[in-house]
């Protein structure tokens, strides 16, 4: 069992008794599993539309709801201190941070966080690309894979087989990893890429 960093304090426990059906996801879970590369104040309750709530602020800490079409698939139950919460697994957590970087701090600190990740299956990856079916998330989750793997020792082992398998569902036109500044596409994933990006790592 993973060891979350021990300045979280309580936050996870109070973020678990919200709702019923939810998830600790995005900067939420990379803190969780102690990648993150920065210490947020934000705690993401990943929930569906109709479990919505406002978002509140409880000491110095500000609560915020994220809403998701599917709150079961790569979620895994974690025992926390006295209870257990309900947290995205790496491999969500991977693909949701790419999917939606600014819940993970923007793509820089989305970026270091992800470097440092460990122990991903990739093949559970693509069964969450799957799951989502948007060809630029596919193309997004491959170039960040991709890139990863020449920059971080916890990518090395991720098989040009694997990569292959998510660039057969890359889109057909150009798609725009982020729409931001001057950009130059990258044709092996039919994605535009600012020109900072790698600059990031």
């Amino acid at each position: 069992m993973e060891e979350p960093t021990k300045h979280i304090s309580d936050k996870f426990i109070i973020a678990g008794k919200i709702r019923d059906r939810y998830y600790l996801g995005f900067h939420s879970a990379l803190e969780y599993y102690g990648s993150a590369y920065s210490h947020y104040n934000e705690v993401y309750i990943t929930i569906l539309p109709e479990n919505r709530f406002s978002s509140f602020k409880y000491q110095n800490l500000n609560f915020k709801p994220i809403f998701t079409k599917d709150i079961s698939f790569g979620i895994e139950t974690k025992k926390y201190r006295t209870t257990e919460i309900k947290v995205s697994s790496k491999e969500r957590t991977f693909v949701d941070c790419v999917d939606r970087p600014n819940y993970a701090g923007g793509w820089e600190e989305c970026l270091k966080s992800l470097s440092v990740l460990s122990g991903l299956d990739f093949n559970k990856i693509t069964d969450i690309l799957g799951m989502y079916n948007k060809k630029n998330l596919y193309a997004k989750v491959g170039f960040v894979l991709e890139l990863l793997r020449e920059r971080s020792v916890f990518y090395e082992h991720l098989s040009d087989e694997t990569l292959d398998k998510i660039k057969a569902h890359k889109p057909k036109t150009p798609k725009y990893l982020e729409r931001s500044g001057w950009s130059t596409l990258n044709k092996d994933w039919n994605l535009y890429i600012m020109e900072e990006f790698v600059e990031y790592l």
